[in-house]
């Protein structure tokens, strides 16, 4: 900026800044100030950055922009990540449990095996031998 001239610090200021020195003519209506204006648009994107480096400031990130649609996109990578792990998790134990029945199931023909062979035994020892 020349010395003893301001600049605009909000976007309203810049609608409303005028200056026939500098060659800057007033943006007639609000439509007009904004970034998605096919003829204004991309002037109107770097007053706004150029605003931001003069105050020192980082310009807000608006909804649709590139760095909201980063900070979505790294949330949207976090969960991605937590359901696979999540589902990693929930396969081992599923695998866990799979096993954990098979042994239960063996375990427990072994116990009838066991039963039906104890049940044999007491009607052989309850048999009556003849004696010669």
């Amino acid at each position: 900026m020349p010395s003893g001239k301001a600049a605009p610090k909000s976007k309203n200021e810049l609608m409303a800044w005028e200056d026939a020195a500098l060659g800057i003519d007033r943006i007639g209506h609000r439509n007009a100030c904004t970034v998605t204006h096919p003829q204004n648009g991309p002037i109107v994107a770097d007053c706004i950055r150029l605003m931001a480096e003069l105050a020192k400031r980082r310009p807000r990130a608006r909804p649709g922009t590139e760095a909201s649609n980063k900070a979505l996109r790294e949330r949207l990578r976090y969960r991605e990540d937590l359901i696979k792990g999540l589902t990693s998790q929930w396969q081992a134990a599923k695998a866990e449990v799979d096993i954990a029945r098979r042994t239960i199931s063996g375990l427990e023909e072994q116990l009838k095996k066991s039963h039906d062979e104890v049940a044999r035994l007491q009607r052989d020892a309850l048999k009556v031998v003849t004696l010669r």
